[in-house]
């Protein structure tokens, strides 16, 4: 993705100076490839860079288990309510 431009949150509004067609939400990312452009869900893309980030990082972190994240849940509720 080197070579991609990426708007990021652009407007989907109906009467703005170009419209686009979006049936999940009014919310999209634009991404801009050589001559072409390509819309997607801003939610759906966030998600998709989180999860390629994140990626790993529960092994590194040492958590092995559902019961783990729970832990660490609730370990970070307490600490915020301190």
């Amino acid at each position: 993705m080197l070579n991609t431009a990426v708007i990021n949150d652009a407007r989907a509004i109906s009467k703005g100076q170009a419209t686009i067609t979006n049936t999940s939400s009014d919310r999209v990312t634009l991404f801009a490839e050589k001559n072409s452009v390509h819309s997607a869900s801003s939610v759906l893309y966030a998600m998709q860079q989180l999860q390629k980030e994140m990626q790993g990082q529960a092994e590194i972190a040492g958590v092995q288990s559902e019961e783990d994240v729970a832990k660490w849940v609730l370990s970070a509720i307490i600490l915020l309510m301190n």
